[in-house]
């Protein structure tokens, strides 16, 4: 019945306003057997004697009105907002950790299915510049808005053949709707790879790849390449986040270092 909704819930009528509807007419229909009566929660008015003569047909048939208010019947559509949640990319404000967050999960092909295990989803992060305990919140702020769910995911030791559970995220249909509607998720790259040429030789430019390896989002990996002309040295860059010529540029110039060319590796 997780498809449908009651009465109450198509005119958007929240639960306690459901129960006290009940509660009055559970009160009408036993004033005519019970008036005087103190109940406890509630106590049974006297009525005058025609209104008690007609409370005596009526009351019931507005108690059980009031009961199927709580009836599953009607198909739930996806046009409004169930009870209690946020059904818009609007409602849900994410921050811009947060986001990248989400695209680092959203980047493993096992995202919405088998989700992404815990442990090196927090490892890239913190790569990323994330602190261990801002990982955790960040994460952990994601689910309670909706966006990603924890999972325990069946595993298997490859030596031992033991199985065990890990835990995980996945992404859920908020989690994608949202995406959906983000250019920055849409376009997130968990890891992006560059080639730099410079003018000048390893030595005059292991400065300037000192620098690099020293920024948080750049991997270890980055490193100088081959290059087939000696007046020239070039780097292969790895990086967590997205670089632009302008920005290379700019701290190559910091150690007066010439940029030949930049461009984004395969």
């Amino acid at each position: 019945m997780s498809g449908r909704q009651s009465t109450y819930d198509v005119v958007g009528f929240p639960t306690a306003l459901g129960v006290g509807i009940v509660t009055v007419t559970a009160v009408l229909a036993l004033s005519p057997y019970a008036a005087g009566q103190d109940f406890g929660v509630f106590k049974v008015p006297t009525f005058s004697p025609t209104t008690t003569e007609q409370l005596r047909y009526v009351g019931p048939g507005l108690l059980l009105l009031a009961l199927c208010g709580f009836v599953r019947v009607w198909p739930r559509t996806d046009n409004g907002p169930r009870a209690g949640t946020v059904s818009s990319r609007a409602q849900v404000a994410l921050s811009e950790k947060e986001e990248s967050a989400l695209g680092l999960v959203l980047a493993n092909p096992q995202a919405g299915s088998r989700g992404v295990f815990v442990w090196p989803l927090h490892q890239d992060l913190t790569h990323r510049g994330f602190s261990d305990a801002e990982a955790t919140t960040v994460l952990n702020e994601l689910v309670l808005k909706g966006i990603l769910e924890a999972v325990d995911v069946d595993t298997q030791d490859p030596l031992s053949g033991g199985s065990g559970k890990a835990p995980a995220y996945r992404v859920t249909k908020r989690g994608f709707d949202w995406a959906q509607h983000s250019e920055r998720l849409r376009s997130f790259n968990a890891k992006y790879m560059y080639r730099i040429r410079l003018h000048g030789s390893k030595k005059s430019n292991s400065i300037f790849l000192d620098h690099l390896l020293g920024l948080p989002f750049i991997e270890r990996q980055t490193r100088f390449i081959q290059e087939q002309d000696p007046q020239f040295s070039q780097i292969a860059v790895f990086s967590y986040e997205s670089l632009d010529a302008q920005t290379v540029n700019k701290m190559a110039q910091l150690f007066n270092v010439r940029v030949a060319r930049f461009e984004q590796g395969k």
